[in-house]
């Protein structure tokens, strides 16, 4: 873009600017605002009005002033979740680990906290925040006994197992010895009358 981009934003609708969406041109023509170059000569609290914080951006971006910050996709995350929508509950560690015998055994000790009689349960989840790098700082207990933090020689040893053998190979006995996988409900599916001999239409 050049340095003053006027002339480009007088001829592009604001229909064609990116995070404007479909609804709030109709609103913006209301308010004589056809033209990128208009909506980023409104004032702010009208923009707001119209479309909210979103819109807000969008026009103060056209001013030239970044809202967006860049993103590294490349560090490591600070959550980790798997979830299929339950009633939350947090528990803390006294320090990171890694050790999946220990998270086990701390999540099995409040499952039952989120047994409620007469709900009926059919999805679950779980979500790992705060994580951290194997070696990084942490606030210990003062009164705990200093401790060297190592990733565990047992995991190391399952992790090479299920990267040898195959994901899975090796686990925790609480997830059950013989069960099934996980699978999604299918009682909803189509037929697949073109590709199951089983499922093909009946014509009368």
């Amino acid at each position: 873009m050049p340095d003053d981009p006027t002339d480009i934003l007088a001829k592009l609708p604001t229909d064609e600017v990116w995070g404007v969406g479909r609804r709030p041109p109709l609103k913006l023509r209301a308010e004589r605002i056809f033209t990128a170059k208009d909506l980023r000569d409104a004032p702010d609290d009208l923009v707001r009005s119209v479309g909210g914080v979103t819109l807000l951006r969008t026009a103060t971006e056209l001013r030239g002033i970044s809202c967006n910050q860049d993103r590294d996709y490349n560090a490591d995350p600070d959550s980790v979740s798997c979830s299929r929508s339950l009633y939350g509950y947090t528990v803390t560690f006294p320090e990171p680990t890694d050790a999946t015998n220990v998270m086990v055994r701390a999540i099995h000790e409040q499952i039952g906290s989120l047994f409620v009689k007469g709900a009926k349960y059919r999805k679950s989840g779980i979500v790992f925040f705060g994580l951290e790098k194997v070696g990084s700082a942490f606030q210990a207990d003062l009164f705990a006994p200093a401790e060297k933090r190592e990733k565990s020689k047992l995991y190391e040893a399952i992790d090479a197992l299920n990267a040898k053998l195959g994901k899975g190979k090796v686990f925790s006995a609480a997830e059950g010895v013989g069960k099934p996988a996980w699978a999604m409900k299918r009682s909803k599916l189509s037929k697949r009358a073109t590709t199951n001999w089983d499922e093909l239409l009946t014509v009368r």
